[in-house]
């Protein structure tokens, strides 16, 4: 079986490491190939932090255009 079928299920990869170029899996804390520390921003928590603060912003914005 070749290496393309085997992971047919692949993560989702947007950064890439600084130190060794590995494509990063989203919210990793860790680089999968040297095992150096992530960005912040690439974090699960940092993710659902911007994903709270979009989404009070915009039901904020709703709210003040309504009253």
């Amino acid at each position: 079986m070749s290496e393309q079928t085997k992971h047919k299920k692949s993560a989702i990869r947007v950064f890439v490491c600084s130190s060794c170029g590995h494509h990063l899996r989203l919210g990793r804390a860790y680089c999968g190939d040297c095992y150096q520390p992530t960005p912040v921003y690439n974090r699960l928590w940092a993710i659902c932090s911007v994903a709270a603060a979009v989404t009070i912003a915009v039901v904020a914005g709703l709210l003040r255009s309504l009253l």
